[in-house]
């Protein structure tokens, strides 16, 4: 399993943004050009050519072979191969998590104060968990988001699912976050935060064996152009 993020302060230069948006397909062009802001295009399209690159360095292929189709969900899927990806991004950063399983990510720029959102979003147990400590408060919320947000990726349903119909709850004998349904442990998934970038939090949910010992970090000048040149 590996999980990259990719930095795109500064955005996108417009030569190679337009290189790139007129290399994807036409369907994915459009959703990308609908954007209003964009930033948001820009977050979006860097999303996609970092799931190619990674994984067409994964399967040893130029980047222009790796095609994507939508799921019914919309959720981006390789054509013709067993590699499940997925694709978060927020403020600067965009992430990509990569493996042979279901597997999901997500990535969210903090604030000291968070959405108010607890009510909606969090059940009882993890309630609990964020009222536990008031200093810690800001930091445990997004823990949380990420990794239900996560869970609910590398199901591939998008929010069909409820927040509240599962529940993410801190194992205190391993120090790990599991996931349970109506006190019932899932048992085919295991959780893992990472905290390597100031100022966001990131979240991975995938199979048990596959946990990332590590978030690749890289930028634009280090990993973006050179891999324009294999597009």
């Amino acid at each position: 399993m590996e999980l990259h993020a990719l930095h795109i302060e500064g955005g996108i230069p417009e030569q190679q943004y337009l290189h790139l948006l007129l290399s994807t397909d036409a369907g994915m062009r459009k959703r990308i050009s609908s954007f209003y802001r964009r930033e948001d295009a820009e977050r979006s399209l860097a999303g996609i050519f970092l799931a190619k690159t990674v994984i067409a360095d994964r399967i040893g292929q130029p980047v222009r072979r790796i095609q994507f189709q939508e799921s019914p969900y919309g959720k981006p899927e390789v054509s013709g191969l067993n590699i499940h990806f997925n694709i978060s991004h927020s403020g600067d950063w965009v992430t990509c998590a990569l493996d042979e399983q279901p597997i999901g990510t997500d990535i969210e720029q903090c604030h000291s104060l968070p959405p108010a959102i607890g009510d909606l979003c969090f059940t009882e147990e993890e309630k609990v968990y964020l009222a536990a400590d008031s200093h810690e408060y800001p930091n445990r919320f997004y823990e949380l988001w990420t990794l239900k947000e996560s869970y609910i990726k590398a199901l591939g349903k998008g929010m069909s699912i409820p927040l509240q119909s599962f529940s993410i709850q801190k194992s205190q004998e391993e120090s790990r976050f599991k996931c349970y349904i109506q006190n019932h442990l899932l048992e085919d998934w295991a959780f893992e935060t990472f905290n390597d970038i100031t100022g966001y939090q990131c979240a991975v949910c995938c199979h048990p064996k596959s946990i990332p010992g590590q978030l690749k970090l890289w930028s634009l000048n280090d990993f973006y152009y050179p891999k324009l040149e294999l597009a």
